[in-house]
């Protein structure tokens, strides 16, 4: 009786450690995915989808079609959506708990709601209820702070088209409504050399730095990146650029965007014959770990030729945590940016909608002056209460050396509940 209780008690634990193990191997698939070596012609490398698509490249779900196009827009029959979904089920196997299976959809539908959601209309508005900590003089402030408008389409074999509207507080007297992006994406202007691609993207259009850090912890409702911020280059202005991929000699897949833009932003008129010339270069070199380089010249063409300014970043996405380090230098200043996001669902189930945040900033304006700069800070929690509503709370403090042309020595903070609504 006794040995065959041992022997019992041996069975359920092998079966709880094959139950582990499976756990164990389910969870490393997830957060550490390396990246694909499979790119898609037809999808931009900041398309909404890009990184969901190929998460499901790396498990073996898809590999497209035989000419290299992903076909996004293309609709599933019902043997297709059968093979998908079988394929989809093999690849987490029977590891994976209900639970777990539902993170991965919501983790993907929230990347397509944070991104606009790549549906010919959409729309994100940004709520915010203010209020003072210190020296602020902010007293019960309750606004919507951005509304914009995404009106996405497609212009025929290989050409996409994006326009968006964006709506903010104008000196605090009223919502204005402007351009933000008028742009069109030709795709595959250049594919002459194997391994590297590029589009070409026309008209007012992100500028090569600022827009894509704010897309790395997706929290562009609570403030913008340092270099838009502090760094006074603008998230958007009008010209012509390039983008795509180097794949080439077994290295990691390099994304590249060059940019030849007016440079006086989208809110002044084009009066200026110089050009800023810019450059970005990004690279997952190791599962989760991108580094970036940038840079940029200001004014090519007029007596400002000469001004420039680089940009280096590292960051590392481990699913349930986000972090990077963000380096700017040039025109005169100097800045250093660190922040990181982490999932609390990571260590409990009852905590799966909650994350925590932080951002430090230190921003010297003019490197030959001292003690004129700032740091700042963000300290925060989030809820998400679904895909497409997400919650912030956060307390943020700028603490200005005593040099500083305005607040100077003073501490200047306050309070915010937040909600950044996708529609």
């Amino acid at each position: 009786m006794n040995l065959a209780r041992i022997n019992y008690q041996k069975d359920q634990r092998r079966i709880n450690m094959k139950k582990f193990v499976s756990l164990c191997l389910f969870a490393a698939l997830i957060m550490s995915l390396p990246a694909s070596a499979l790119t898609f012609k037809d999808m931009p490398d900041d398309h909404w989808a890009a990184s969901a698509v190929y998460d499901l490249v790396n498990r073996g779900v898809t590999n497209g079609f035989p000419d290299g196009t992903f076909r996004g827009n293309k609709k599933l029959s019902r043997y297709e959506t059968a093979v998908f979904l079988s394929k989809m089920a093999k690849s987490i196997g029977g590891g994976a708990s209900e639970t777990q299976v539902e993170k991965i959809v919501n983790k993907i539908l929230a990347r397509k709601a944070a991104a606009g959601t790549g549906a010919p209309v959409s729309g994100t508005v940004f709520v915010r209820y203010q209020t003072d900590g210190n020296n602020s003089g902010v007293i019960n402030n309750f606004d919507v702070t951005r509304a914009y408008l995404t009106i996405n389409s497609n212009v025929g074999e290989n050409a996409d088209a994006k326009v968006v509207l964006d709506s903010t507080r104008n000196s605090g007297t009223r919502l204005e409504t402007f351009l933000k992006y008028a742009y069109v994406d030709l795709k595959d202007t250049f594919s002459v050399i194997p391994g590297i691609t590029m589009n070409t993207r026309i008209g007012m259009q992100p500028t090569y730095w600022s827009t894509w850090v704010d897309g790395l912890l997706g929290l562009r409702v609570v403030e913008t990146s340092m270099l838009n911020l502090d760094g006074g280059i603008t998230t958007s202005d009008f010209g012509l650029a390039g983008l795509g991929k180097v794949n080439l000699f077994g290295l990691p897949t390099t994304n590249y965007t060059v940019t030849v833009l007016n440079g006086n932003g989208f809110t002044a008129a084009e009066t200026d014959q110089g050009k800023n010339i810019a450059m970005r270069f990004d690279s997952e070199v190791w599962p989760g770990l991108t580094v970036a380089a940038g840079g940029r010249i200001v004014g090519v063409g007029n007596t400002n030729t000469g001004n420039k300014m680089a940009n280096l970043l590292a960051a590392y996405d481990a699913n349930f945590a986000k972090t990077y380090l963000e380096v700017m230098y040039g025109t005169g200043l100097l800045g250093v940016s660190a922040a990181g996001t982490y999932d609390l669902g990571s260590l409990t189930d009852m905590l799966d909608k909650y994350g925590v945040f932080a951002r430090a900033d230190i921003y010297d304006p003019n490197r030959t002056t001292d003690n004129d700069g700032r740091t700042r800070m963000w300290i925060g929690g989030t809820y998400d209460w679904n895909a497409n509503v997400k919650l912030v709370a956060d307390y943020d403090a700028v603490t200005y050396a005593s040099a500083a042309a305005v607040n100077a020595g003073q501490t200047v903070s306050s309070y915010a509940l937040r909600a950044q609504i996708n529609l």
